[in-house]
Formats: structure tokens, C-alpha cells, sequence
């Protein structure tokens, strides 16, 4: 790779966009910045030598972080009025008109696996939390945390999309034989996802270069740890492990990866670049000068796209309950084209990862981080997102038939649901239960609505919700 391919081309954008911005006619802006960004794409593939149609077979991974449960602290976040665009699909007003966050339940995760299907994901990357309550930690929420890993892997048929875990809580080294025996049921699964050389992937969130070694007391015993828990993967599962340390600053990171004999880098999220709302092409840019450098180093390091930073609605809600403001930043909303930009640019720097690396992938911040910003899961006010999304990853895997599941604000007292079935039009004078009822779960990307009908509970669903539920069956367009 040419020494700074990525970030010159980021610079080549914002020239670019300067020009555009000093044009004084409307079609020369709009010329001037059309030829900046397929100046952006075509210098990073042609400086490379690397045609970006050829990176199709790259996997797309998406980070989790599922905090979406009845009684979440996040539903005060979600409850602002201002940021009711944040609404993720499966949530829903109980009777007396409160949100419910249902995203742990298996409805839900069958849903997920089948929009992320069409959209081109890959594997899903769960953040794993350790429920021993060591450091004075709650086990409840953590095992709260994982309850969403626990209903996707009940689910019969995972339609190819498949998982991987973040230990995104460091623990003590008494709590390693309980970890290690969770990591190796996990990897036990069918499903887990295998990297291109048939190892396990295994990814590790650490906050600063020393984070690992605070917690394990010594560079020596977080080696010692890392050593175990390969040697148990390997016995047990048959297969080596692939551990990726997750730190935003490559450099502290590599100096971790190689105190803790681990084996490649990649980031959580990549932050706004200034301060205030920054355009969404800025945060872009931000981005590809994040990848170049580890990757013109020949780092084993698999770039992270962020689809979008934005955290204002947390921030708000903390002032509400108190804490001081502060400052945030944020990425604008991104248009199809800019969306497209961002993906294709990310293939053209995961090219670059070194052929010898275990494992070719992208990172996707994220799949539902809605209180932050970054999310490619359908919500209230945005259900054809995973379609966007779709578009921008150029994927094409059909599906011919899929159920999706969900609660109907009927009374079912007021309206009796008999399990044989009752179809939508005769419940169309039915009283509403809730005075904002969420609107119906769209079908995933590439089909489209068939077949309809609201039937009683079944069951454990009368314990979510005792009323009417709904059968959505979608079928390829």
C-alpha cells in the first residue's frame, strides 16, 4: 500500500469540497463535489491496485450492545420528546401509554437475524458480560445485558447470519475457569463465525493500553490468562483462537497487543472529529485517517465503519437528572450516497488488511446503539433503514418467506382473538389499547408484506403482552 493512500485521499475529498464551497454557481458546487468523492473512492482503489468490486467476500460484522430490556435506564433516554426518532422497532406503549423495550426477547431476535440477512451482515458481535458480580458488580445486570446472546441462540434458523463474541468486561483472575468455560460453550456453537482461517474470533474491549494488565494484576498474568483460555478453546473446540483488542488509539494498542501475545486491533466506534455537528462527509474523512495509519503500517487491523456518532440524547437526559452539561459532538445524518461512500471506502481499506492476517472483516458501529447514534436495526421513524443499509453494502441474498411476530394494541376483552385467527380488517373497529399503539414491524429488506392475521396469545406471549399479536408473513419482492 502507498504510505498514506487513505488519509491523502481524505484530504483530495476536503479540497475538493472546498472548491465546491467557494463556487458561486449552483451546478459548479454541485460538479465540483460529486468529482470529490469519486476522487475519494477511485484514488484509494487505484493507489492501492485494488478493484472494490473484488472485496465483496469481506465480512461485515456488527457490534451489539443490548441494553434493551423492560425497565432499561435507557427508556428515560428514549422517552425525551426530541428524540423519539430513536424508537427502536420493537419497542411498544403498555396501557397506560409508557415505552416497553422488548429487545431481549426471542420475537425480536428472529426479526434481527432476518433484517440483517437482507442487508448483508454477516455475524452479529454480542458484547459479553461476565455475571459472577466480582468488583462489587451487579451479576442481575449483567445477565440482563446478555439476555438478547441467550434468545438468538435459542432461535431454530439463524439464516446465515452468524456470531461473535466482545468480553466487554474485564473480570479477576479467580472468575477465569466460569469465563473461559462460557467462552467455550459459545464457540461450541454451529454458529459461532470461523475467520478465513478457521479460527475462532474473539473480541476484547479495553478502554487504554494498561486497562488489561490493572486487571489481571501483571503483563505476565493477563499473558497467562490469554494462554488459558486458548489452550481450553483449542482442546475443547478443536480450533485456535483469534483475539482482537478493540482500543481506539492504535498505538497504545499494538504496544497491548504485543505485551498480551494477542493477535489483531480494531476500534469500538470512531468519534466525531470536532466539535459541535459535523457534516457527515468530515466524519468520513475522520475515518479514513483512522484506518490509513495502523493499515500503511501493515497492521493486522480490521477497519471499523461508524454509521454515526451521536450521543446528545444521553447527554440531555443526564442534565435532566441533574449532572452538568457538556460538550458533545455529533455526526450529521448521512444521505444514500454519503452511506455508500462510507462502505465502499471501508472495503478498499480492509483490502489493505495483510494477506498473512487470520481474519478480513469490517466492524460496524453498530447494530443498536440508539441512545448514541450509530444503528442499522429499524426504527418508529425510520423503518426503511436496513433497506438503506442493504444498498450501501451491495448485498443480494434473497429470502423467500419470513414470519415476523409482534404484539397488536387490541383489547383482547374488548375484542375476543380467537387462536384460529382473526384477520386485520375485522379488528379495524376494534378499541386501540394503548393511545399510541408502535407501528407495525416492516419486513425485512427485499420483501415485502403477503399475508396478515391477529390471533390471541400463545403460550408465554400473554405474559409480554395480553392482547391481540400479529403474523406478518413477507415474501421476496
Amino acid at each position: 500500500m502507498n504510505l498514506g493512500v487513505l488519509a491523502g485521499a481524505a484530504l483530495g475529498a476536503r479540497l475538493f469540497d472546498r472548491l465546491a464551497r467557494n463556487c458561486r454557481h449552483t451546478t459548479m458546487v454541485v460538479w465540483a463535489r460529486l468529482f470529490g468523492l469519486l476522487a475519494l473512492i477511485c484514488s484509494m482503489a487505484s493507489a492501492s491496485g485494488t478493484d472494490i468490486s473484488t472485496t465483496a467476500s469481506i465480512k461485515f460484522g456488527a457490534i451489539r450492545w443490548d441494553r434493551w430490556y423492560e425497565g432499561s435506564p435507557e427508556t428515560g433516554v428514549l422517552e425525551q420528546d426530541e428524540w423519539h426518532d430513536r424508537i427502536p422497532f420493537f419497542a411498544r406503549r403498555d396501557r397506560m401509554g409508557h415505552l416497553v423495550l422488548d429487545g431481549d426477547l426471542e420475537n425480536t431476535a428472529a426479526a434481527e437475524v432476518a433484517y440483517a440477512r437482507g442487508m448483508g451482515i454477516d455475524y452479529f458481535i454480542f458484547g459479553f458480560y461476565p455475571d459472577t458480580g466480582s468488583w462489587n458488580r451487579s451479576g442481575r445486570t449483567s445477565a440482563e445485558l446478555d439476555r438478547a446472546l441467550v434468545s438468538y441462540l435459542r432461535l431454530g434458523d439463524h439464516l446465515g447470519v452468524k456470531f461473535a463474541v466482545s468480553l466487554n468486561q474485564l473480570f479477576p483472575v479467580q472468575d477465569m475457569p466460569d469465563v473461559i468455560e462460557t467462552i467455550v460453550s459459545l464457540m461450541k456453537q454451529p454458529d459461532y463465525v470461523r475467520t478465513d482461517t478457521g479460527t475462532l474470533p474473539l473480541f476484547l474491549l479495553a478502554q487504554d493500553g494498561s486497562e488489561v494488565s490493572r486487571a489481571f494484576g501483571s503483563d505476565e498474568q493477563a499473558r497467562a490468562v490469554f494462554s488459558q483460555l486458548r489452550a481450553a478453546v483449542e482442546k475443547s473446540v478443536g480450533a485456535k483462537l483469534t483475539i482482537i483488542l478493540m482500543h481506539y488509539d492504535y498505538k497504545q494498542a499494538e504496544d497491548a497487543r504485543a505485551r498480551y501475545a494477542l493477535d489483531m486491533l480494531s476500534t469500538y466506534a470512531n468519534f466525531s472529529p470536532g466539535k459541535g455537528q459535523q457534516s457527515f462527509q468530515s466524519c468520513i474523512e475522520h475515518q479514513a485517517n483512522v484506518w490509513a495509519a495502523p493499515l500503511q503500517q501493515h497492521l493486522a487491523y480490521l477497519p471499523n465503519i461508524t454509521v454515526g456518532w451521536d450521543s446528545r440524547p444521553r447527554g440531555d437526559y443526564a442534565v435532566a437528572q441533574g449532572e452538568p452539561a457538556v460538550q458533545r459532538s455529533w455526526c450529521a445524518e448521512p444521505t444514500q450516497g454519503e452511506l455508500d461512500q462510507l462502505f465502499n471506502s471501508a472495503r478498499a481499506a480492509a483490502a489493505q488488511i495483510p494477506a498473512e492476517a487470520p481474519f478480513h472483516s469490517i466492524v460496524v458501529y453498530a447494530w443498536n446503539e440508539f441512545t448514541e447514534g450509530g444503528w442499522l436495526a429499524p426504527t418508529w421513524d425510520n423503518p426503511h433503514r436496513p433497506d438503506t443499509v442493504r444498498r450501501a453494502i451491495a448485498a443480494n441474498r434473497p429470502m423467500d418467506t419470513i414470519r415476523l411476530t409482534f404484539p397488536e394494541p387490541v383489547e383482547f376483552d374488548e375484542c375476543p382473538i380467537r387462536s384460529t385467527g382473526l384477520w386485520l380488517k375485522r379488528i379495524a373497529n376494534c378499541r386501540r389499547a394503548v393511545l399510541h399503539p408502535a407501528p407495525p414491524w416492516p419486513c425485512p429488506p427485499g420483501t415485502g408484506v403477503g399475508e396478515e392475521r391477529v390471533r390471541a396469545p400463545s403460550g408465554l406471549e400473554a405474559r409480554i403482552w395480553n392482547g391481540g399479536w400479529r403474523d406478518r408473513t413477507c415474501v421476496r419482492n
